[in-house]
């Protein structure tokens, strides 16, 4: 019904009552209901919606509530139990077929089975009623709610009883039994309906009108339901004029947010980077509540308020979420910037540095910026966005340069590193060939060396050049090692001088600085 012009329910509610006032017989006209509730023209979309005013009193809601074992009546759909195999679905059977002999006959040998089956006393209500008995229905409802074992259930007795009541004409009495409900079911709104419809029928529209009001701002379907139920009839006029205004002043709210829609979609520009999922998604959405203006329903005006300010209010905090994020992923990269700085901070060869440097005090200056800009301004907000992903990749490409430079740093440093422990062991190793060797040749023929000082003497160069040899790839091999051993502190002793003379140097200019000043 929500998705029918007022003028389309008008026009469909016209042609029921006409084809009804021309057809004379009463079983004819049952027919005439039965075939329109199948059809999915706008007749039988209004016939469909007369019969679910009150759905929860008729015996379709049974199978729902004897089955459902949730607190809360907006959850209770999902979470159904599995029929058991009591016989008393077989008695629902033969009620829904119309046979209530044998239906009443089955819960007189069920009641002697199961005494305190609350399904039992549910269904015999309905036959009561069915014969024309409220009274005795409303005994036996009280009686089912007494077994009933779960709020909803308790409370759906509780509301059957009412409504026996109601068909009786005691509207007051009834009002209090749907106070009850709500009460043990605060979600259950139709039990506010039904009890403000009773206070109307009593004489009382003033305190049901407001509350006519209040479900209708909860809920728009309330508003076509109070257009279709013909229990209103005594307050019609009060009624009528009610949702009139209520009709009114949510048109001109929809008008007023049908611009709002085109401004917001036009402000998404300002927001977004062309393509952003977010964007596309708030587009769509916004297109679609647009469609909804075609549509000259109350449910439609209120889905296009209530879905515009739900759309603002998305924005908003997806717009905070996003700052956040991008306060805490610019925080994360200059945290690798300092990393980057300090790996770099000792390089050998400066003028390998130029395009690194560039790069470097590039994402420097944007991060400065970042760290102080409001994002919550639409040009501060896309920039930010662009520069999130600028950064993400100029990071990717100074970590990727800087493990080569990494390579480079090391490499040079163990060469060097190598280079000077083999030029003292080289330096101690020639040292002792020059000075041991002629203490050898002096003094070894007095220890009994005579053979060995003699050919060392004859082949004196010869063998020089061979404990030469023999020192600088000992040496070499010492160097290799001890440098491989100590590389780790070398580095970081080094790096660690680098760090402060920086440290060092930058104080002195600030210094320099404060002085000028």
């Amino acid at each position: 019904m929500a998705q029918l012009d007022f003028s389309a329910m008008r026009a469909a509610v016209t042609k029921i009552d006409g084809d009804l006032g021309a057809i004379g017989d009463e079983e004819a006209r049952k027919a005439y209901v039965l075939a329109g509730l199948k059809e999915n023209s706008e007749s039988g979309v209004m016939l469909r919606a007369f019969y679910d005013i009150v759905w929860f009193a008729q015996h379709r809601a049974i199978n729902f509530f004897w089955r459902t074992h949730n607190k809360d009546l907006q959850k209770a759909a999902k979470d159904l139990a599995p029929m058991d195999g009591n016989p008393i679905w077989a008695a629902l059977e033969s009620f829904r077929q119309k046979d209530n002999r044998e239906a009443d006959r089955e819960l007189q040998t069920l009641s002697h089975r199961f005494p305190k089956d609350f399904r039992i006393m549910s269904l015999r209500g309905f036959l009561a009623m069915e014969h024309g008995d409220p009274v005795k229905a409303e005994a036996y409802w009280k009686e089912a709610e007494v077994y009933s074992g779960y709020p909803v259930t308790q409370a759906w007795h509780v509301f059957l009883q009412a409504r026996a009541l109601e068909f009786q004409g005691k509207f007051m009495q009834a009002a209090v039994l749907y106070e009850q409900v709500s009460r043990v079911c605060p979600t259950w709104q139709d039990a506010e309906f039904r009890k403000a419809v009773c206070q109307i029928k009593s004489g009382f529209p003033e305190p049901a009108l407001l509350t006519l009001v209040g479900l209708i701002e909860k809920n728009g379907h309330f508003f076509n339901k109070i257009l279709l139920d013909p229990e209103l009839e005594r307050g019609h006029i009060q009624v009528l004029a009610c949702l009139y205004g209520l009709w009114v002043a949510m048109e001109a709210k929809a008008k007023d947010e049908e611009v709002n829609l085109g401004r917001m979609r036009d402000e998404l520009a300002t927001w977004f980077m062309p393509g952003h999922p977010f964007a596309e998604q708030v587009t769509e959405r916004i297109h679609r509540l647009l469609q909804v203006t075609s549509v000259k329903n109350y449910v439609a005006f209120q889905m296009l308020v209530v879905g515009r300010m739900q759309l603002e209010k998305d924005i908003q905090g997806f717009v905070l979420q996003e700052a956040r994020d991008f306060k805490n992923r610019f925080r994360l990269f200059g945290e690798r910037l300092k990393v980057i700085h300090e790996e770099s901070a000792w390089f050998p060869f400066p003028r390998a540095l130029v395009e690194f440097n560039k790069s470097y005090n590039q994402s420097v200056a944007n991060m400065n910026w970042a760290m102080t800009a409001n994002f919550h301004s639409p040009a501060v907000f896309r920039k930010a966005q662009m520069l999130v992903e600028q950064e993400s990749e100029r990071l990717k490409h100074l970590e990727g340069r800087l493990k080569f430079l990494r390579i480079v740093r090391d490499s040079t440093l163990f060469i060097l590193s190598v280079v000077e422990s083999f030029f003292w062991i080289e330096i101690v190793g020639i040292l002792l060939i020059f000075v041991v060797l002629p203490l050898f040749i002096l003094y070894g023929d007095k220890i009994g060396l005579d053979f060995v000082v003699g050919a060392i003497a004859n082949e004196r160069w010869q063998v020089q050049k061979a404990l030469f040899l023999v020192v600088t790839v000992v040496a070499i091999g010492i160097a290799g090692l001890r440098t491989i051993f100590r590389f780790e502190r070398i580095r970081e002793k080094i790096l660690a001088k680098a760090k402060a003379s920086a440290i060092e140097r930058a104080r002195e200019a600030a210094q320099q600085g404060r002085k000028k000043k």
